[in-house]
């Protein structure tokens, strides 16, 4: 391609199928509806967890491992955590989506401002 009496090589990349399919904004709406909804579960099983836990004498006994736990007292924990790493890969990706749109933004001017003519 010639440019102004010099010659430019044009190269083409090849985007691969995944970088295509995990498009880093898609990924980010996807995480943040996944977050959300381990967020609600884990609310719903706390609550019903703190219901199920035994009263009286059977808390006594729970507490002296005479008797076990609910099984949802036993996953709660855990459906807190996956909710808790859910949002944090949510925020993440958030901000890294906010950085490549704005990298993007900062080339794209960066180039209009070297191709626009000084006068």
């Amino acid at each position: 391609m010639d440019v102004g009496g010099t010659s430019v090589s044009v190269r083409t990349v090849q985007v691969s199928r995944w970088a295509r399919t995990f498009h880093h904004k898609n990924l980010a709406r996807s995480i943040g509806a996944i977050a959300s909804l381990a967020g609600a579960l884990s609310v719903l099983v706390g609550y019903v967890a703190t219901h199920m836990a035994p009263h009286g004498i059977g808390r006594v006994k729970m507490a002296l491992h005479l008797a076990k736990k609910p099984l949802i007292m036993q996953l709660a924990p855990y459906i807190a955590a996956f909710a808790v790493t859910a949002a944090t890969v949510a925020g993440l990706l958030s901000f890294y989506s906010w950085y490549r749109e704005g990298k993007e933004q900062r080339a794209s001017a960066a180039a209009a401002a070297a191709t626009t003519p000084v006068r």
